[in-house]
């Protein structure tokens, strides 16, 4: 029987090694399903959050698509606008130059036209009487500035614009004689 108690004893001791291993493996089988259970939930988060960034990236990309679109849209209106503007301007700038030119004419037509004036009242001042009735304004101004000449070169000769009228009553007086 001691024998059989050395045996049995021994058992036990194996047993309860057995036990005590048994119990030590069951602990780090807990922690590492608690451990893959951690890192599976986290897993799933990460793949969720990765999900939504893959989402908000597409939405961006298409917003960003979209406003590129736009933005070319803007450049072509931009671009035909200051076409019809420039095209405008130079319109006006032509209306412009147009119209100074014709101030100018029309300044210079009244300056001759305000000396051949003050000529005519020094003329009829100085007694040499105004010019007869018939003739214009302008063809006196054009005899005053360019004597005719005869056929020879001498002058004296009659012109395309010589006016010939005869005086009537009294026009061709001095005041004084009046």
């Amino acid at each position: 029987m001691v024998e059989a108690s050395i045996a049995r004893n021994t058992t036990d001791k194996v047993v309860e090694r057995l036990t005590t291993a048994r119990d030590g493996l069951d602990g780090k089988v807990r922690e590492l399903e608690q451990g893959r259970a951690s890192l599976t939930e986290r897993s799933n988060i990460l793949a969720e959050t990765l999900k939504a960034r893959e989402t908000s990236l597409a939405h961006a990309e298409q917003k960003i698509k979209s406003l590129t679109d736009r933005i070319a849209e803007i450049e072509v209106d931009a671009g035909a606008y200051r076409a019809k503007t420039e095209r405008r301007i130079d319109e006006l700038n032509a209306s412009l130059q147009l119209e100074r030119v014709e101030l100018a004419v029309a300044q210079g037509a009244l300056e001759t036209t305000r000396r051949d004036y003050a000529r005519l009242q020094r003329d009829m001042l100085a007694g040499r009487g105004a010019p007869q009735r018939g003739a214009t304004l302008e063809e006196v101004s054009d005899t005053a500035k360019e004597p005719s000449k005869s056929r020879n070169g001498r002058g004296g000769g009659r012109g395309p614009k010589a006016v010939e009228t005869e005086p009537q009553g009294d026009a061709a007086e001095p005041p004084s004689t009046r």
